[in-house]
């Protein structure tokens, strides 16, 4: 829709920006919907996802076909690959959840963190040996400048919101008596600020010109008390 790099790319940032607001969102309707039913939640998720298709079907412009090559489409989409990522992916944000609730030692929290480490650096390796135009995540995107140092410092932010919320929600529920949509509202600066910032990195271009002065006040500020 946008083949223009500069505003491609301003594009993109909007569509990742929009992950951080509805995480929180999504918290401010699971709270509403616990006024009548947890069920609820599930319901107004899936209207909205079919609201959403409909509209993605009917706006957005198609796209140009695929080359005709050889190779059958089922292996063009890295079953395999994409299978072993959400894999570690979901046992990592099991574990993490978990860890917290039943014990560090306990099984809900080792098992899904073993097979997380077990699968992760799997999924790199098969992504290496593959070749490129067949995977998911080609290995030679590794090559690029920085970008090893990027994704590093990025799990760091992701890891700790992964699992923080439920903490949070947990603590000012059962300790502070805060209802379902105040622990939902007190979260929304989470996403707001992730809004507030990628705005910011847009107007003034030292934001992402100066990395390593942006990413350590980032780091610095990441780090909260749920009390």
């Amino acid at each position: 829709m946008f083949p223009d790099p500069a505003v491609q790319r301003k594009k993109l940032a909007l569509v990742a920006l929009s992950g951080l607001l509805g995480n929180s969102v999504g918290l401010v309707i699971s709270g509403l919907a616990m006024y009548a039913s947890y069920k609820w939640f599930f319901r107004i998720m899936t209207i909205i996802c079919f609201v959403c298709a409909i509209l993605t079907v009917v706006f957005l412009p198609l796209t140009w076909r695929l080359p005709k090559t050889d190779v059958p489409r089922w292996r063009q989409m890295d079953l395999v690959g994409v299978t072993i990522l959400g894999g570690s992916l979901i046992c990592f944000m099991l574990g993490t959840t978990q860890g917290p609730i039943d014990g560090w030692n306990s099984v809900s929290f080792i098992v899904p963190f073993v097979l997380f480490v077990v699968l992760f650096p799997a999924f790199f390796l098969w992504e290496w040996f593959i070749p490129p135009s067949l995977a998911a995540l080609p290995g030679t995107l590794w090559r690029v400048p920085n970008l090893v140092t990027s994704s590093l410092i990025i799990m760091l932010p992701f890891g700790y919101y992964a699992c923080s919320q439920l903490i949070y929600v947990l603590t000012w529920q059962e300790m502070h008596g805060w209802s379902p949509i105040h622990c939902a509202v007190a979260l929304l600066p989470q996403g707001v600020v992730g809004i507030f910032v990628g705005i910011i990195a847009q107007r003034i271009r030292a934001v992402i010109e100066m990395p390593r002065v942006t990413i350590s006040i980032g780091c610095v500020c990441k780090f909260d008390n749920p009390d």
